[in-house]
């Protein structure tokens, strides 16, 4: 739920400490960008842009769950583009997403692909096991139900953090529970 005195306190809190730290460039992931970027600009004009989802479709798939439409999707729409286009560069994480921003929003993104690097290959396995280091919003768009399978089908011993809240966090975790991993 949107709560408009804590949004508030929270973009003064990150403007004033951007503010101190005067940092030369600043990467922002989006979602949830939108207020963050205008922050990151007011105090650094060099703004890098990582686009992993689109907030205005979060909101819409909300809304559609609960049977209804909101009229803020398409205002945040417009100031997902807006602030989208303060950034000084922007990168994703697929080439379908890189064709839609250039599309919809005017927007140029380098396509950095999510994958891991070669010391977590199978044959590269260190004796102590590697550590997998991930973050989640546990949201249906994020089905991480991927990820216990991939855990199922490797069989070296792994040290697994995810971090992040959502309404899926616990429902995966009875999973893993279940899963015996």
């Amino acid at each position: 739920r949107f709560r408009p005195l804590k949004f508030i306190i929270l973009f003064f809190r990150f403007l004033l400490t951007l503010y101190k730290l005067k940092p030369q460039l600043i990467v922002v992931q989006s979602p949830p960008a939108l207020p963050f970027v205008l922050v990151a600009w007011l105090v650094s004009r060099r703004v890098v842009c990582d686009w992993h989802n689109l907030g205005f479709t979060l909101l819409e798939d909300a809304a559609r769950r609960k049977g209804r439409r909101d009229p803020l999707v398409a205002v945040y729409r417009l100031l997902e583009r807006l602030s989208g286009r303060l950034a000084h560069a922007h990168i994703c994480v697929t080439t379908p997403l890189a064709h839609w921003l250039r599309a919809n929003f005017a927007v140029q993104a380098a396509v950095a692909p999510d994958r891991p690097p070669a010391f977590f290959r199978r044959d590269k396995v260190q004796s102590d096991g590697p550590l997998v280091v991930s973050s989640t919003s546990w949201s249906p768009d994020e089905d991480f139900t991927i990820f216990l399978d991939a855990l199922r089908l490797y069989r070296t011993p792994l040290k697994v953090v995810i971090t992040g809240k959502g309404p899926l966090q616990h429902e995966f975790m009875e999973r893993v529970e279940e899963a015996k991993l």
